[in-house]
């Protein structure tokens, strides 16, 4: 009975968390490959453009994806890119090819 009631609670939690977590969504525009994450250059339907990056996906550009922001992090430098980003955006729950 105790596992069950483990089990619940366990379940109960992950979807609050994902509840709580609002979605991104946007068009990528430019896809770049670098050790174990995939970096993606998305624009939102407002045409504001910004970073991402996810553990590695075989998103293409065209697609539109969507996922949740799990932190911002400024003058971040990927030294798998050999690239210095402004301002990029670590995100998982990736989902891709979602229809507008």
């Amino acid at each position: 009975m105790k596992k069950i009631s483990l089990l619940i609670m366990l379940c109960f939690l992950t979807i609050n968390l994902y509840a709580q977590k609002p979605f991104y969504q946007g068009k990528v525009t430019e896809v770049r490959h670098g050790g174990a994450y995939t970096y993606l250059h998305v624009k939102e339907e407002n045409k504001k453009s910004f970073w991402v990056v996810v553990s590695h996906e075989n998103v293409k550009e065209g697609d539109v994806i969507r996922f949740q922001k799990q932190l911002i992090a400024k003058d971040f430098n990927s030294k798998a890119l050999n690239r210095k980003f402004n301002e990029i955006m670590f995100a998982d729950n990736l989902q891709y090819k979602v229809r507008k």
